[in-house]
């Protein structure tokens, strides 16, 4: 008996259903470029959207007009001391020196060079500090690369008419003062 139905099975074709089952499950070889437009077009929007949230939240959080930012420097007398209430600090840099030095500054426009004869008068930079911070810094050093023949040179800063920083030496000398109100 086993003999017969070994035959039966190999001597019958499989169902017509089963062949329509094996087509329905194979997959789709078919290439769908609308797909992948779709997908490149979302990717973009995404990115797109970034980018837009970035810009509106401010991609640079520093202050506007911070130190090196500005547009514009303010001139004041030297003798106006104090601050009233929300006026800007008043920030003076003064340099003197026996022979001629190079200045190297910071103010409201960034970095700056400057050269200085010396001699009996003094140099100086006068601004008004635009925002609540400031980092500032002088540095003197001699014009020439003599250093057998040393000489003085000072510097100094104010801030409100005010000597917040001083300093003097023959080879070079820095003040650096980083400005926070109260």
């Amino acid at each position: 008996m086993a003999d017969t139905h070994d035959l039966q099975f190999s001597s019958q074709d499989p169902p017509s259903s089963f062949n329509q089952w094996e087509s329905e499950a194979a997959p789709s070889k078919k290439f769908r470029p609308s797909l992948l437009v779709g997908i490149l077009i979302a990717v973009i929007a995404l990115v797109g959207l970034v980018l837009a949230i970035g810009v509106g939240v401010g991609v640079n959080p520093a202050p506007k007009g911070a130190l090196g930012t500005s547009s514009s420097v303010s001139a004041t007398d030297s003798n106006q001391g104090g601050s009233s209430g929300d006026s800007a600090p008043k920030v003076e840099y003064i340099v003197t020196a026996e022979a001629p030095v190079k200045i190297n500054f910071s103010d409201n426009l960034g970095d700056h060079l400057e050269k200085f004869n010396g001699g009996k008068g003094r140099w100086t930079k006068r601004f008004n500090l635009e925002e609540y911070y400031g980092d500032l810094n002088i540095l003197v050093t001699k014009q020439t690369d003599d250093y057998d023949n040393p000489f003085t040179m000072t510097c100094e800063i104010k801030i409100d008419g005010k000597t917040v920083k001083k300093s003097d030496g023959e080879y070079a000398v820095s003040c650096n003062k980083i400005y926070y109100p109260r």
